[in-house]
């Protein structure tokens, strides 16, 4: 009893602590499991960087599968009572959790939102990727790249070529190769039915919520590509990608085609300045992942990505999505997808397009139904 007395004053605190300075937060608690117990990540949106609140062992209880308990997820099998937060004498707090069923794997989902006062937000992490991962010092990036290769990319671009329907394809540089520099056009395992989502994000065309909420609807997180002119004029989306828990990834600050990028620093200005974007906008450091605009890569880029900490990321499933003013008919879109998927696959979509906006429910629910599914890039090898 005096253990749980103490983890709920724990939490009191925090919450309490929260407040201070500010009239309007809203709380939004997330159940999401994270590696070293449970934390819960409080993130001021007017602020910059995450704070962490982590509950310590003592706190944690065990719980049996169907039991329906207010929690946040710890590790794979514990979980957090946090029912004491809405019994608090804080005012204007409906509830700072909701009743949900642990399921089999000792998970819990979804929460409730409750405001107080009228001035800030404070969002806890919704999902897979963890925000907090140390990336490459500025200095040490800069030192290695004056170490790699530099050169333009494939002027081609990327392509990928399939023997038949569902296919592992060949893609214009051999995959292992590509992994020796950290990058990929797919995962070395392709016997697992696993698939990595991939969406790009030039400019917004009103259609990215939709993606969002699918996403949400079907519990799978993916990678959002940005660029500088896209975190610029779409900075809530940006983080709501965020706080949902999707990677947002380098998609270089202003598109050029990177066969025209033929110094380092060139490179390093395209890559660098779009992720000092991304922490004005967010507060966090960008996850060190890169695509290439028009799929423009050469060995030599790929050495200057991977001596910047970056990894290049490719596809070895797309489509023709990207010309707005050419639509693909859901039918022929569906079509092309669902016989190019195949285990191991990143998928590229791009967000602009109304035919993948329409389809996307769809086209998941299918390869749910094939027996894929859904992991992120930093889990990728």
């Amino acid at each position: 009893m005096k253990r749980k007395r103490a983890a709920t004053l724990r939490i009191m605190a925090v919450m309490a602590s929260a407040m201070l300075g500010s009239s309007f937060y809203i709380f939004t608690t997330y159940a999401a499991t994270i590696r070293h117990g449970v934390a819960a990540a409080v993130h001021a949106e007017n602020g910059f960087g995450p704070g962490y609140v982590t509950v310590s062992e003592e706190a944690q209880t065990s719980a049996a599968s169907g039991d329906t308990t207010s929690t946040y997820a710890v590790n794979d099998h514990k979980t957090v009572n946090a029912n004491a937060a809405s019994e608090s004498s804080i005012d204007n707090v409906a509830s700072l959790s909701t009743t949900d069923t642990i399921n089999d794997a000792y998970k819990t989902v979804v929460t409730t939102t409750s405001e107080i006062g009228n001035d800030k937000t404070v969002t806890d992490f919704d999902g897979s990727y963890d925000y907090t991962t140390p990336v490459k010092s500025d200095d040490e990036a800069w030192a290695d790249l004056q170490k790699a290769p530099a050169g333009g990319g494939n002027k081609g671009g990327w392509g990928n070529s399939y023997s038949g329907a569902n296919s592992i394809p060949l893609g214009n540089i051999d995959e292992a190769t590509m992994h020796t520099y950290s990058g990929y056009s797919r995962s070395s395992d392709t016997t697992s039915k696993v698939i990595y989502l991939t969406f790009d994000e030039g400019y917004e065309n009103g259609y990215t919520p939709t993606f969002l909420d699918v996403l949400k609807k079907h519990g799978i997180h993916g990678t959002f590509f940005v660029t500088g002119s896209y975190l610029k004029s779409q900075p809530d989306l940006v983080k709501r990608m965020v706080a949902e828990g999707h990677i947002v990834g380098n998609h270089t600050m202003k598109h050029p085609s990177m066969a025209t990028i033929t110094t380092h620093e060139a490179f390093w200005n395209q890559l660098k300045s779009n992720s000092d974007l991304f922490y004005q906008t967010t507060g966090y450091q960008m996850p060190r992942f890169y695509r290439p605009p028009e799929g423009s890569v050469s060995t030599a880029q790929l050495q200057e990505a991977q001596a910047m900490g970056y990894r290049t990321i490719l596809w070895s499933v797309a489509h023709l999505d990207w010309n707005v003013k050419k639509q693909p008919s859901r039918e022929t879109a569906l079509a092309t997808l669902n016989r190019r998927i195949h285990p191991g696959a990143i998928v590229l979509l791009h967000c602009v397009s109304s035919t993948n906006a329409s389809i996307l429910d769809e086209l998941l629910t299918g390869w749910e139904q094939q027996g894929y599914t859904f992991s992120t890039l930093d889990k990728i090898s």
